[in-house]
């Protein structure tokens, strides 16, 4: 789907070849801690385009509500009926079947012949749901210092829209997807690798907040309490601090970092490892429940500490100690908001330290993988501040997703059969998936996968049976 769009003319403004997309392996479904959601059937690769979504309709914020509920009856009975189920604060419609997200809603709703939607009920879509469209480019380009366009309050409030479908994808304070919204369209995408029946989700408030403000926001504007992993670790560990030892930490959180001079950057320094030495030690008395994730995310507060150092020690000359800076916080950033605008700029920051060959490719990869492929999406929203790479950027083989796709494996014994059931989100068609035996090994294989070989007594590859699908990227062979 992704690779048939030409982004570069997208980047430039040109939507004319574009048209609305759906990856086939998503599916809405009932989920009890949020009413419905959006899950995945096949393992997904880092970078995949899941959606592509135009706006029913784009306006500012304050009539967006008004124009769509006048344009109701101009739209067919499909859009209206998306439009229709969007979540208006009330109690959402339960279904037993799940529906294919590119079929929504399927046989479900009511039929509009009888019914229109309510200018209220359509202010609360319009409140719950409505997406900024338009932002500049320049909110996603390397800015120096880190930060975005500095967009007014009034223009932020100027072109709203709204997208039936991207809606139903729930929110996360550490979300698998990563959104780019460019002109009236929205695209989603796979920000990590993500595993089969995990749950869709992207952000809907600014996840760089403390827990309690993130809690606040969310309460406020959307009418939910947020229990993402990443909130339940943060209130766990701020329940832990009994002895206030977290202040410190907690103020880093509050932006509250000493302004970078020649004089204070060893204050500085000082004042993050002592940070980040009272966290660490809140995560050892956890008592095994802190994961390497946990770990990643209890140091979120120090990331712009961090990057402040980092471009110390660059301007100082110590360009190792600054990358080793600069990757620790793209590490910690990797967990909470991966291929994002904020990803894109830490990395353009750590290209800056280090101009080396694979520091350019991973930078083109990002954008590839979470912007659209093309030199000149690179162009736009990287090199244009790095004229020196441009020449050597062009010269280096086109982006690949970094690492090989594991091909996961299950044995299931039946009624006088054994199967073995082989998914990879490197599987994309039967005609790409290679298999081979020896006496007691079976070998599978496919592009960008992982070889894998299964231990198995007296296989016959004439006599196997395998069936493919491509919706699950799951091949089962039957023996």
């Amino acid at each position: 789907m992704a690779a048939d769009m030409d982004w570069e003319r997208v980047w430039q403004g040109d939507f004319s070849q574009v048209q609305q997309s759906f990856h086939e392996s998503l599916e809405v479904r009932c989920i009890a801690s949020s009413g419905r959601g959006v899950i995945t059937l096949a393992p997904l690769h880092a970078g995949e385009l899941l959606l592509a979504e135009r706006a029913l309709q784009v306006a500012p914020e304050k009539d967006l509500a008004e124009m769509l509920q006048k344009q109701q009856t101009e739209l067919d009975d499909l859009a209206w009926k998306r439009l229709d189920l969007m979540c208006d604060g009330g109690d959402l419609a339960v279904f037993s079947k799940p529906v294919a997200l590119r079929a929504w809603p399927g046989e479900m709703g009511r039929e509009r012949s009888s019914s229109s939607i309510s200018l209220p009920s359509m202010r609360r879509k319009v409140d719950l749901n409505a997406y900024r469209c338009a932002p500049p480019v320049s909110d996603y380009a390397f800015s120096e210092g880190g930060t975005g366009s500095g967009t007014g309050e009034e223009e932020r409030h100027s072109s709203y829209g709204v997208f039936p479908l991207a809606s139903l994808f729930n929110h996360s304070c550490a979300p698998n997807m990563c959104k780019v919204l460019l002109a009236d369209w929205v695209f989603l995408r796979a920000a990590r690798d993500i595993e089969p029946l995990e749950e869709l989700t992207q952000f809907y408030c600014d996840i760089r907040m403390p827990v309690e403000m993130r809690q606040k926001e969310l309460s406020e504007l959307f009418g939910f309490s947020c229990a993402c992993p990443r909130c339940r670790f943060e209130l766990q560990l701020e329940s832990n601090d009994g002895d206030g030892s977290l202040e410190l930490w907690r103020r880093f959180y509050s932006c509250e970092v000493p302004l970078v001079h020649q004089r204070f950057a060893s204050e500085l320094q000082g004042l993050v490892e002592a940070a980040e030495a009272a966290v660490k030690a809140k995560l050892e008395t956890m008592d095994g429940r802190a994961t390497s994730q946990c770990g990643h995310w209890a140091l979120w507060p120090l990331v712009p500490a961090l990057q402040q150092l980092a471009a110390r020690l660059r301007l100082d000359g110590r360009l190792e100690e600054s990358l080793e800076l600069f990757r620790r916080a793209d590490e910690v950033v990797r967990s909470v908001v991966p291929l994002s605008n904020i990803h894109l700029r830490l990395h353009s920051e750590m290209l800056l330290t280090c101009r080396s060959d694979t520091t350019l490719a991973e930078s083109l990869w990002l954008v590839a993988a979470g912007f659209g492929s093309g030199l000149q999406v690179w162009q736009t929203l990287v090199g244009f501040r790095l004229p020196r790479l441009a020449a050597r950027a062009a010269s280096l083989p086109a982006p690949v997703v970094p690492g090989r796709c594991t091909i996961h494996f299950r044995w299931e014994e039946g009624l006088g059969s054994r199967s073995l059931l082989l998914w990879s989100a490197a599987f994309r068609s039967s005609s790409e998936i290679c298999l081979d035996a020896s006496k007691d090994v079976l070998i599978c294989n496919a592009p960008n996968a992982e070889e894998l070989k299964v231990s198995c007594s007296n296989v016959d590859v004439a006599r196997m049976e395998t069936k493919f699908s491509r919706k699950r990227r799951c091949l089962t062979v039957i023996f």
